[in-house]
């Protein structure tokens, strides 16, 4: 999910150093070491959003043979986290209240950093460890409880809270050549755009031994973003709305989705049929046209995705009941992502959230009629 009002403003420019520590282990779920950045006193004021208080924003990659040890790999995996986290400093950071200064802010000192970044090495216990694991990197039906255990929690319901969290998980019995790479990222430091800025650079890092080869260094200034002139007392007022009783963060306000009801499959779309769902859009767009409706440029591939989406979900849920003579509208909310469209646009390596919600509406008779397509 992602928030439109989730900011940080940067006070400094200083790049820490890294380093990783041992840690004691537990059974099963093991911190075996925490990456850190160290660095001298410094700190981004943040806002809370309510998104963050449900649950951290956890994003996945599997991983196939042929792979290194697995000692070996989360050994290279702790090492270019460290050099990652070391230009992206805000996620070695802790989320902390200041009483005196009425805020919450995103706390990049010294004492805030040196206690690093859980990483945690896990096994996957179940009879079908690794065909659980492997099917959520293919497009059959996903094993919703296998997604949950291969990302680590956090605990965010009490200020100060981490920011981000790894794990790294082998199947228990006849592992070899899979893994899953699990990561919770708090969404009050990022949104969707800056999980995957900060996960292209780790994984640079992991190839060629540091983020910058390929990555536009991260910025953190949010002057581009901070325009109203009344910022700082709005976040005050969002901040006594949804965690009037800060430090403590009242997550019930979202509770998590029951899982035990969600569905999750990963559809795969050659490009030759987004290229068929552009065209059939535009035809649509200039039929529109000669009715003197309003007519739509070129599709990107985001908007006719997401069309064949909504239409597919609105078919799936309603088809009975349009059939019936039942009719009634429907609504879908999508993040959009502001970075490009702010003038003038925001730095390319812009670290932070930036994106409004969109909504839009239709009737269920029109997604349903024909070859409708949102």
């Amino acid at each position: 999910m992602l928030g439109e009002n989730q900011l940080l403003a940067a006070n400094s420019d200083e790049v820490p150093s890294a380093t990783c520590q041992r840690h004691s282990c537990p059974p099963r779920r093991r911190i075996t070491s925490r990456a850190t950045a160290r660095r001298r006193r410094r700190r981004y004021q943040a806002l809370l959003p309510r998104h963050h208080v449900r649950r951290p924003h956890a994003a996945q990659a599997a991983l196939r043979a042929p792979l290194p040890p697995f000692p070996d790999l989360v050994r290279s995996l702790q090492s270019s986290l460290a050099t990652t986290l070391a230009a992206f400093t805000p996620l070695a950071g802790k989320l902390t209240h200041r009483p005196a200064h009425d805020d919450v802010v995103i706390d990049c000192s010294a004492g805030a950093v040196s206690p690093g970044v859980m990483f945690v090495e896990a096994e996957y216990d179940h009879t079908h460890a690794a065909v659980d694991m492997l099917r959520l990197a293919g497009d059959d039906e996903h094993h919703t409880e296998a997604f949950k255990r291969l990302v680590p929690e956090m605990d965010v319901g009490r200020l100060p809270a981490p920011l981000l969290a790894v794990q790294v998980t082998r199947p228990a019995r006849d592992g070899g050549g899979i893994v899953a790479i699990g990561v919770s990222i708090h969404h009050v430091v990022g949104d969707g755009q800056a999980v995957w800025q900060f996960m292209r650079a780790w994984s640079t890092a992991s190839r060629e031994g540091s983020p910058a080869a390929t990555v536009a260094t991260p910025v953190f200034d949010r002057k581009a973003v901070l325009r109203h002139p009344k910022d700082e007392e709005l976040s005050r007022i969002f901040l006594r709305v949804f965690a009037p009783a800060l430090p403590l963060v009242n997550c019930s306000m979202f509770p998590e989705p029951d899982t035990a009801r969600q569905w999750r499959k990963t559809y795969q779309l050659r490009p030759n049929q987004i290229q068929s769902l552009k065209q059939q859009m535009l035809a649509m767009s200039e039929l529109a046209e000669t009715k003197e409706l309003t007519t739509m440029e070129a599709p990107t591939t985001h908007v006719a995705v997401l069309s064949l989406y909504w239409t597919s979900l609105v078919r799936a849920k309603f088809s009975s009941s349009v059939a019936g003579g039942g009719d009634g509208d429907v609504y879908f909310m999508i993040p959009g992502d502001l970075r490009r469209r702010l003038r003038p646009p925001v730095d390319d390596g812009y670290f932070g959230n930036c994106v409004k919600g969109c909504y839009l509406r239709a009737s269920v008779a029109d997604l349903c009629a024909g070859d409708g397509l949102a």
